[in-house]
């Protein structure tokens, strides 16, 4: 049923000369290796799962033992794709929101790691207060932005204002971002406008 259901995506894809595999394995990295993508990779995969929760899960579902075919399947995809992430970080930089696909299977396969072992159910417990402080301060943090000046905060404010800035500029016209989809997203949100973007060759 799956590939049944997955086949419109397929015939699309054919039809349209495969432009998401195109921009994933030309357009999107054109510049040479970078190491930091490499190095970086393990940290920034332990966050995306939870700044602490993630490193017990992870310990958990490699320490688990599948006991079904279901759960070798979903031991795999865990591992299996954090492994094929890993490869991509010598072609250019992964996005964090690439690992979400195995999140449910990470909680699955880590949850019962955890139950068969006393240390990390104590651990969980003392994580899991610690990371529901940590995410609340977290929230506070974001929302009333008391270091402007740090680059992950200026991506997440004022997008609005120079949106709306380019939107008056452009009179109607649709706007064009060179080598920035981020940007022309953002500009499509705020400024609601028509926006692509148009990418270097090299």
């Amino acid at each position: 049923w799956c590939i049944l259901f997955f086949l419109p995506h397929l015939f699309w894809q054919f039809w349209n000369d495969w432009p998401s595999h195109y921009f994933h394995l030309h357009e999107r990295s054109p510049e040479s290796y970078n190491y930091t993508n490499t190095l970086s990779y393990p940290f920034e995969q332990i966050l995306a799962f939870g700044p602490l929760i993630g490193v017990v899960l992870l310990v958990a579902a490699f320490r688990y033992k599948p006991k079904t075919d279901f759960e070798k399947t979903l031991k795999f995809t865990v591992f299996g794709l954090f492994g094929f992430l890993f490869l991509m970080t010598f072609k250019g930089p992964v996005e964090l929101n690439w690992s979400v696909i195995g999140v449910v299977s990470l909680i699955y396969i880590g949850y019962n790691g955890i139950l068969e072992s006393r240390r990390l159910t104590k651990a969980t417990k003392l994580v899991g207060i610690f990371s529901i402080c940590l995410l609340f301060l977290g929230r506070v943090f974001i929302t009333i932005n008391p270091i402007p000046e740090l680059e992950f905060m200026k991506r997440s404010f004022g997008n609005q204002e120079w949106a709306i800035a380019v939107k008056n500029q452009a009179d109607g016209r649709p706007v064009a971002f060179q080598n920035s989809y981020q940007q022309a997203a953002l500009y499509s949100f705020y400024g609601e406008g028509q926006a692509t973007s148009v990418n270097s060759p090299s």
